[in-house]
This record gives C-alpha cells, structure tokens and sequence, in this order.
C-alpha cells in the first residue's frame, strides 16, 4: 500500500534572495513553489523540519503529495529539489499540481529482488545494478511507489534492460526506443 504523504503549507508573500535567506534562518522554513493545472503559481513555504523528515523515505520523490494550503488539499508531485552543497538542508522545491487524469512523466525507483536466487551469481558471477531509476509515464493515479525487478533465474552474462520490465497497468517507459540497461551479472575475478 502507498503511504500518503501530507506537509501543511503557509503562502509566502515575501521574495527574492534575501527574503529566502530569512524564511530559511529565522523561521526554519524552506521555500517552494506550487504551478501548473490551470490556477496560478502559488509561493508557499513549508517547515524545514518536516520536509527533513518525509524525504527520508525514498517513495517521497516519486509519489503524489498533499500539500495543506488555507484549509484546502492540493494534489502535487515533486518535480524539482535544491540542496544545500554540503549542510543537511534543503534550499527550495517545485511541486508540480496534478489531477487523477493528469498525464506524469517521472522517474520511478528500482527495487531488486531475489539476487541470491541468480544461477549467474551460484556460478561465481556479480551482479551489477546499472541503474536505481527509469523513466516512465503514466496517469496520476496510476503512479506505482517503485518498479520491481525480479533476478531470479538469471544466467551469467545476462542483462535486463528497461523494456524488459513488467510494468504495472497503465505505466509505460519515457522512451520506450532506447535501450538501458538495468542489471547485468558478469563473470567474478
């Protein structure tokens, strides 16, 4: 099951370089942005604290988010994160408005499973995991948490790339003609 992620926002009126700098030292707050669908822009600004909270779980990038404006539920998705370069601290985010109808192009993580159950790796093969991500695209509510990538059974130097992917229904990859490679298993030294 998806867990549902909610962060309360505030509206900021306040902008620029400066005002940016204050929100985030005085105020422990964070900076953001909401656009799209057909309402305006909106400013907003989100509680440091929180955001450090819910983007340690990694479904937190790619799932729809509910952001508490004024007593209203805005629909949204993670588009766009600044980080700090070397502090623990997160700069500014984009949020992208979504409805259930709202056609996504995201990149979605890669679990992998089963990679004791490889005859490649009982051959004295290893396994080498090419890629944590794909792209794909979808309909917002048929947004899956991540893909899975079952290795059981695969031989010594195989490899299973993006189109070799079971995907859920209604999820398609971006760029279904490219070929990327996920995994590979070759040969142990």
């Amino acid at each position: 099951m998806q867990k549902v992620f909610e962060l309360e926002a505030i509206n900021r009126d306040s902008f620029g370089t400066s005002a940016s700098r204050r929100i985030r030292r005085k105020e422990n707050y964070m900076p953001a942005i909401i656009y799209g669908g057909t309402d305006k822009p909106v400013s907003i600004s989100i509680n440091h604290n929180n955001i450090l909270k819910v983007t340690k779980e990694e479904s937190f990038y790619s799932q729809i988010i509910n952001l508490k404006l004024e007593g209203k539920i805005i629909k949204a998705v993670l588009k766009h994160v600044q980080r700090h370069v070397f502090k623990n601290q997160y700069l500014h985010m984009d949020f992208l408005r979504v409805t259930p109808k709202t056609v996504l192009k995201q990149k979605l993580p890669v679990h992998f499973i089963n990679d004791d159950k490889t005859e490649g790796v009982k051959l004295g093969g290893n396994i080498h995991h090419l890629a944590n991500e794909i792209d794909i695209v979808c309909c917002a509510k048929d947004l899956p948490e991540f893909v899975t990538v079952d290795l059981e059974g695969l031989d010594l130097d195989s490899t299973i790339n993006a189109q070799d992917i079971k995907l859920p229904a209604g999820v398609s990859l971006a760029n279904p003609d490219k070929i990327q490679p996920v995994v590979n298993i070759t040969k142990g030294e």
